[in-house]
């Protein structure tokens, strides 16, 4: 028999969304809990066979990249990040090498990482291109600056993986809403219009060099998911990059429809089954392909607001919960085993 056992155990965003737990014993990383999962399958049926796969942000995008090979150079935003020029610099860095770099980034706290991240990019630190802001205008150092990226980066401008379709601008952007939907009160709205007018002007000043990219096109600051990363998502774009849902690149370039074929269960590590943050997760690329199969899905997570119904609408067959500990992802791996597996070994 054999089980397909995904997903991640980062908790960071949803800590900072839900009461965290108070537990001293330290989180599990990814690794662990997939590992711990596993073994507790295993100890109760031996002869189980578990393919385990990374699949979820942060380290566990990384991961999942590192071991689908490619010469790609995969990086995340984190949730709490606050300058993202050594992030910027690795991009650079990568496109000398000839390698093109992929980074994964969702709806983070801070709103201006874009400013940092340029900087990084063009090999610039972020003082030096305030100084030069406050002398000639912020138009005019964007739109030089992305000029200058475009060129350097050519065809190994970055690929941004983005978990959320926020706009960097507009009602539901990512100037508008803080990750946990509230509106945001630290954005005036001269401030955003700025940033806007900036990056859209760049953007279209040096697509206007290129005649085959000339035409009507949508301003980048409005693109589905351009404001991931504190709007990481539109300094990509209009660098030459592309914006693609992570989730879909993930089962691309891990051939995940291809890994459950044969499989019997998919089980699914994600921490916190609640609507809002699920929309903006991984889970529903691969329980999109696990019903292309037929194949059962089981979720395990530490907390769930998620009623039958909506366990259904989010295309799982089951939910289970523990704390947030290693012992306790084992202890959920042998209920799956005494429970699911044995289940579905008799319709075998």
């Amino acid at each position: 028999m054999k089980i397909v056992l995904c997903g991640h155990w980062d908790t960071v965003v949803g800590t900072s969304l839900f009461p965290a737990s108070t537990a001293e014993i330290p989180s599990p990383s990814c690794e662990e809990a997939l590992s711990a999962c596993a073994r507790g399958m295993r100890q109760t049926l031996p002869e189980l066979e578990v393919e385990i796969m990374p699949f979820g942000p942060g380290d566990a995008f990384v991961a999942a990249c590192q071991q689908s090979g490619g010469a790609v150079v995969p990086l995340n935003v984190p949730f709490d990040c606050q300058d993202a020029r050594a992030l910027g610099s690795r991009v650079r860095e990568g496109a000398q090498e000839g390698r093109r770099s992929v980074i994964e980034a969702g709806h983070v706290a801070s709103v201006d990482l874009w400013f940092s991240f340029l900087a990084g990019m063009a090999g610039r630190t972020s003082s030096e291109l305030e100084e030069r802001a406050e002398a000639v205008g912020l138009r005019e150092v964007v739109a030089s600056v992305v000029a200058q990226c475009r060129e350097d980066l050519g065809e190994q401008a970055p690929i941004l993986a983005a978990t959320t379709l926020r706009p960097f601008n507009g009602m539901a952007s990512m100037l508008a809403v803080n990750p946990d939907l509230s509106a945001r009160t630290d954005v005036s709205m001269s401030m955003a219009s700025e940033w806007t007018r900036a990056i859209d002007e760049a953007d279209t000043t040096a697509r206007s060099a290129l005649p085959l990219l000339n035409g009507t096109q949508p301003r980048v600051t409005s693109l589905p998911g351009s404001g991931a990363g504190g709007g990481i998502g539109a300094i990509v774009a209009a660098c030459g990059g592309q914006i693609r849902d992570a989730g879909g690149y993930l089962v691309e370039v891990t051939g995940f429809a291809q890994r459950v074929e044969g499989a019997h269960l998919c089980v699914i590590l994600e921490p916190y089954l609640h609507g809002p943050l699920l929309a903006e997760s991984y889970l529903p690329a691969l329980t999109e392909v696990c019903a292309g199969s037929a194949l059962p899905v089981v979720a395990i997570g530490m907390d769930s607001s998620l009623s039958r119904h909506e366990i259904a609408q989010w295309g799982l067959h089951g939910v289970m919960l523990g704390v947030d500990s290693a012992d306790a992802l084992e202890n959920l791996g042998r209920r799956v085993a005494h429970t699911w597996l044995r289940r579905v070994s008799r319709s075998i």
